[in-house]
């Protein structure tokens, strides 16, 4: 089910605490990233952006309503390029980092406007070093991990009140007796496009 990674992205989004008129980045379309992007519109932001470097992935963010989805593979310009094109210079108030990276959370906290909060979602065994001034202005670093079990309802009423789309992000199905061809194809999902799989266990 959609449940567990929808309740990971609700308790990131609670711990970002979106506002009204926001401008929100994703690093990083994967289930919970294109999740984080529909709830923090649920929440009232008023521009999203999001990136990846799978095709698929950025496709599936532009039908789900991301303003600015970029496909970095594809792309010269950066996502700071793109989002301080389109902030008028300012930034964004709020960015999730569900990739982990040295280089992406670096490139988060450049795309922050003064009082912008980062959420990092995922972080490496890599050392991290950045220049301080990136903490200047009253810029925040928050950490997400896992869900809370109360918000299973909150999920549910989501999902069927059609305020979060979950449908487009399902690529592959399978059935319980193909259980091993399924995990073959999300550990390749290089090859495959899989973004995310249901197994049928009916």
């Amino acid at each position: 089910t959609f449940f567990d990674p929808l309740i990971a992205a609700i308790h990131a989004v609670d711990v970002g605490g979106p506002k009204p008129l926001d401008k929100v980045a994703v690093l990083g379309a994967g289930p919970i990233g294109l999740l984080i992007a529909q709830l923090v519109k649920v929440y009232g932001a008023i521009r999203t952006f999001i990136t990846d470097v799978a095709a698929e992935n950025v496709t599936i963010a532009k039908r789900v309503g991301v303003d600015y989805p970029l496909n970095l593979s594809a792309s010269a310009k950066s996502l700071r390029d793109l989002v301080m094109e389109k902030t008028n210079g300012e930034g964004v108030d709020l960015a999730f980092n569900t990739v982990g990276t040295s280089a992406s959370i670096l490139e988060s906290l450049t795309i922050l406007k003064k009082g912008g909060t980062l959420v990092l979602m995922a972080t490496k065994e890599d050392e991290l070093r950045f220049p301080s001034l990136l903490l200047s202005g009253e810029r925040t670093i928050r950490t997400s991990s896992n869900a809370m079990y109360t918000d299973f309802p909150r999920v549910i009423e989501l999902v069927s009140a059609g305020r979060v789309q979950v449908e487009p992000l399902i690529t592959h199905r399978f059935g319980l007796s193909d259980a091993i061809r399924a995990f073959e194809t999300a550990c390749n999902k290089d090859k495959t496009g899989a973004v995310k799989i249901i197994i049928d266990c009916q």
